[in-house]
C-alpha cells in the first residue's frame, strides 16, 4: 500500500494515529469484513468508548448486562469466524486533533525546509471551495503513481540531451489549500520526490508551493489556475531561463513583479543541496537541477 510510510509515522502517536481519516476508514472497512458477534455485543454497552458522554448513573441491571456484555468479549470463541453486523448506527466521536498533526517534512532531513505546514485562515467559496473538497479528492482519492509514464519522460530527456535541446520542466502554481490536499491524502513524500526526480532529467521550474503568490486567491480564476497576469510573469520567468535573445529578455524582466527565479545570485534567497541536488529559492519560484547545473 502506498501509505504505509505514513501509518508508520503516525504509529507513534495513537491518538493522531487512529483519528487520521485514512486509518481509520480502512480500520472501518476491515472491522465490517470480519466481525459480526463481536459488534453486536459492543452494541449492547452502555459505556461505549464511542458513543455520547452521559451524566446519567446507570442502574444495576445496566452493570450487570455491561458485565455479562465483557465477559462475552472475552470468550475466545466470540472472534472465531464473525462478521460485523450491517445494520450498526454511527455514534458521534469527537477527537481532539490538531489541524496539521501530519507533517511529511520530518522525513526529509535538508529538505524539510522546503516544505514547512501549510496553514491557511482564508474562507474559500465557489469553485475554490468545491474544488479543494471535490475534486482534490477525486485527484487523490485512488491516485498511483505510473511508472510507465514516468519512463515517456526519461525517453524525452534523453531524445532531447542526444539532439542538443535544452529541456526545461515547469510546475504550475495552485492555491495552498489545493497544495495541501495533497499531504491530507498521503503523498507529500511523493510530491517532494517527484520533483527530486525530475531534477535528475532536467532543471525544474517549481511555483507550486507555498508563497506569498499562492497564498493570495486573487492571483487565480479557480483552485488549479492562475489569472492572466500571473500567467504573463510565468511565461517571463521560463523565457529568462531558455532564451538568449536580448530583446525577449528584456521584455521578460519588465514583468517581473511578485514572481521572480533565482537565475542569478542576487535573486537567490536560499539555496539547498546534497551531494546530486540543489534547490534554489527565489521569490514564488524555485529552481530544482543538479549540482552545480546551469
Amino acid at each position: 500500500m502506498n501509505r504505509v510510510p505514513e501509518a508508520l509515522r503516525l504509529s507513534g502517536n495513537p491518538l493522531i494515529y487512529y483519528s487520521n481519516w485514512f486509518v481509520s476508514r480502512i480500520s472501518a472497512k476491515l472491522l465490517e469484513k470480519k466481525y459480526a458477534t463481536q459488534l453486536h455485543t459492543l452494541s449492547r454497552l452502555n459505556s461505549s468508548p464511542i458513543s455520547s458522554a452521559s451524566a446519567s448513573v446507570p442502574t444495576n441491571t445496566a452493570l450487570f448486562d455491561d458485565q455479562q456484555a465483557y465477559l462475552e468479549l472475552l470468550d475466545e470463541e466470540v472472534c472465531k469466524n464473525c462478521k460485523l453486523p450491517s445494520n450498526i448506527s454511527p455514534s458521534p466521536h469527537t477527537v481532539a486533533r490538531p489541524k496539521h498533526a501530519y507533517y511529511f517534512g520530518e522525513g526529509l532531513g535538508i529538505w524539510s525546509q522546503l516544505w514547512p505546514p501549510i496553514v491557511s485562515h482564508q474562507v474559500l467559496t465557489g469553485s475554490f471551495n468545491a474544488q479543494v473538497k471535490k475534486n482534490a479528492r477525486s485527484d487523490w482519492d485512488k491516485f498511483q503513481f505510473s511508472e510507465k509514464l514516468w519512463s515517456r519522460l526519461v525517453e524525452i530527456s534523453d531524445w532531447t540531451n542526444k539532439n542538443n535541446v535544452k529541456l526545461v520542466f515547469v510546475i504550475p502554481p495552485t492555491i495552498v489549500e489545493m497544495q495541501q490536499r495533497i499531504v491530507d491524502f498521503g503523498f507529500g513524500e511523493l510530491n517532494h520526490n517527484f520533483r527530486m526526480r525530475l531534477a535528475n532529467l532536467a532543471p525544474v521550474l517549481d511555483f507550486d508551493f507555498s508563497s506569498p503568490m499562492t497564498r493570495n486567491v486573487d492571483n487565480f480564476t479557480d483552485a488549479y489556475h492562475f489569472n492572466y497576469m500571473a500567467a504573463k510573469q510565468i511565461i517571463g520567468e521560463v523565457t529568462l531561463h531558455i532564451s538568449n535573445d536580448k530583446r525577449v529578455l528584456k521584455r521578460a524582466l519588465k514583468r517581473q513583479q511578485q514572481i521572480i527565479c533565482p537565475l542569478s545570485s542576487d535573486v537567490t534567497e536560499t539555496t539547498i543541496t546534497d551531494k546530486n541536488i540543489e534547490v534554489l529559492v527565489g521569490k514564488a519560484c524555485r529552481i530544482w537541477r543538479k549540482r552545480h547545473g546551469e
